[in-house]
């Protein structure tokens, strides 16, 4: 149950973004919840954990169902629709044409591709990084959270990092230097796990750049996809989350596959990862001009 409504959450939230907010201003709004989403994992289970020491593992629901009220009431309170209910939406024929559309349009396909691929980098460290950390190199298991927990604090300084120069530098702009920074971790991580001079800190200086990186990724594409479509917003954010999860399986799936007792795989696959993504964006140079008339005109052709 907790899972199919978190589901929704991911798509209604980028429908809500593009509905209030000009394509900037979605950056920056983007760039704040991708902060605090990235802030929930490494506070929680500090803080349920010592609920379970102290109360047991029942009051962790409990505060959960309290905040999930207390989120209800403020969106209530707080959000009014800003369109017309359209009563076509949910027939068959008007899906299919929806989701038809959104397959037939490149760019939308290409930013949700970039989305799935940065997605796939942190499923294939979930796959392959416990491994390579404590049984490879011998990392306390107690440790390991805090390798984790530097990639979010890399996270969360890409956020804020995207959310201050959102204003002043183009979203296609952000983007390629996001990639560039990833392309540039991924290609370091490949050199040292190959010339076979790996270390547990070079392995901590290679994730923790390569997430820094990956936050204006997830902050500056969604908006990029959604504001290249003037059809409904449900279906198109529907498609990307998928997209995202979909192409995050399939890489956490290989990167499995292809296991070898090395960190061999796991450093391959992530150079492949954001050297495709780069190539993606790059041809994309040329649709810059289609992005700045999105950025002015998004909102006004948009329905859901």
């Amino acid at each position: 149950m907790q899972g199919f409504a978190a589901a929704a959450e991911g798509v209604i939230v980028l429908a809500i973004i593009r509905d209030v907010f000009e394509q900037t201003d979605q950056i920056r709004v983007l760039a704040i919840y991708e902060l605090t989403v990235s802030l929930t994992p490494a506070i929680a289970p500090i803080i349920g954990g010592y609920v379970y020491v102290y109360y047991g593992w029942r009051p962790n629901f409990y505060i959960l169902a309290v905040i999930a009220l207390i989120t209800t009431i403020l969106f209530q309170n707080n959000y009014k629709d800003s369109f017309e209910k359209d009563r076509n939406a949910l027939k068959l024929r008007e899906i299919l044409d929806d989701y038809l559309g959104l397959f037939q349009n490149s760019r939308f396909m290409r930013y949700c591709l970039m989305l799935g691929a940065g997605v796939g980098y942190y499923y294939a460290f979930a796959t392959a990084g416990p491994f390579i950390l404590i049984r490879q190199h011998g990392l306390p298991t107690e440790y390991f959270g805090y390798y984790q927990g530097l990639m979010v604090v890399a996270y969360i300084a890409g956020s804020l990092m995207t959310a201050r120069m959102a204003r002043s530098v183009a979203p296609h702009t952000l983007l390629i230097m996001a990639l560039l920074i990833d392309f540039v971790g991924s290609i370091f991580l490949l050199f040292i796990v190959y010339a076979g001079i790996e270390t547990k800190l070079l392995l901590a200086i290679s994730v923790t750049f390569i997430a820094f990186g990956t936050a204006p990724l997830f902050v500056v594409t969604p908006p990029l996809a959604m504001n290249t479509t003037n059809g409904r917003t449900g279906p198109a954010a529907a498609l990307l989350v998928s997209i995202e999860m979909g192409l995050g399986a399939v890489t956490a799936f290989l990167t499995g596959v292809m296991h070898d007792n090395t960190s061999r795989p796991f450093a391959l696959v992530t150079a492949l990862i954001f050297t495709g993504t780069l190539l993606m964006c790059l041809t994309l140079k040329e649709g810059n001009k289609t992005d700045a008339n999105y950025e002015k005109t998004g909102n006004d052709n948009m329905r859901r």
